[in-house]
């Protein structure tokens, strides 16, 4: 995504969407057609953070997940298009997110991107976002998903010890719920607003190295899309 100075600020401009979530589909999950814990979180961060970065008339490019993926497009070249051009990275970290081999590869790819950050934010900040969709054992969590977990002294407790998915589903504890999602769309909006994320090449994930399964990630012989179809890392 690229941006247009304003005094200040920076306002986003719609090249891309504003944030991608990846996560781990389980057995069973159900069809794009049903619904879902994922469609609902999409939706209520687009709500929120459309209400913290609107600028004039203009409005940020919403968020996406692959079940909005077009019908008959390609499933691989959109998550491709998605990871090279979106400005942050929702990661629902869960037990089968750090097992999968796929979700390893988004990360990934997305960690090549660059990232220019102004105060008020540092300038080792990211533009991956992990949410505590599912709490990981200690001795599961993987030393990436561990360096960059997101949570402050404004989230419940409820959320780190039941994760996002458990207060998105249980009636009494909704405004939990909807206490994490504020203050998940308000860190996607000053990444919005004080960051610049370079545009990435498109990749062939299935071909890119896992970020969670090797220690030090081989990009030789990933296969690149566009003009320039094989590079090594």
């Amino acid at each position: 995504m690229t941006e247009r100075t304003t005094g200040g600020a920076s306002e986003p401009r719609s090249d891309g969407p504003s944030f991608f979530v990846s996560y781990a589909r389980p057995p069973g999950y159900p069809s794009r057609d049903d619904p879902s814990p994922i469609g609902e979180l999409v939706q209520d961060l687009n709500f929120e953070i459309g209400q913290h970065v609107r600028q004039g008339t203009r409005q940020v490019p919403p968020g996406v997940s692959d079940r909005e993926i077009p019908i008959g497009d390609d499933w691989g070249r959109f998550i491709s298009h998605m990871l090279a051009e979106t400005h942050v990275l929702i990661t629902l970290v869960s037990t089968p997110y750090l097992d999968s081999d796929w979700c390893g590869k988004e990360w990934a790819v997305f960690s090549r991107r660059t990232v220019h950050a102004r105060p008020p934010l540092s300038p080792e900040t990211s533009a991956i976002l992990p949410v505590v969709w599912v709490p990981v054992p200690q001795d599961r969590r993987n030393t990436v998903i561990q360096r960059l977990q997101y949570t402050n002294e404004k989230m419940p407790g409820a959320y780190a010890r039941d994760g996002l998915l458990a207060l998105s589903r249980q009636a009494g504890k909704r405004d939990s719920y909807h206490q994490v999602v504020n203050q998940l769309a308000r860190r996607v909006s000053d990444l919005l607003m004080y960051t610049t994320v370079e545009p990435g090449r498109m990749v062939n994930v299935a071909t890119a190295p896992s970020a969670f399964h090797q220690s030090k990630p081989n990009w030789d012989g990933v296969i690149f899309l566009g003009k320039q179809s094989k590079a090594a890392g």
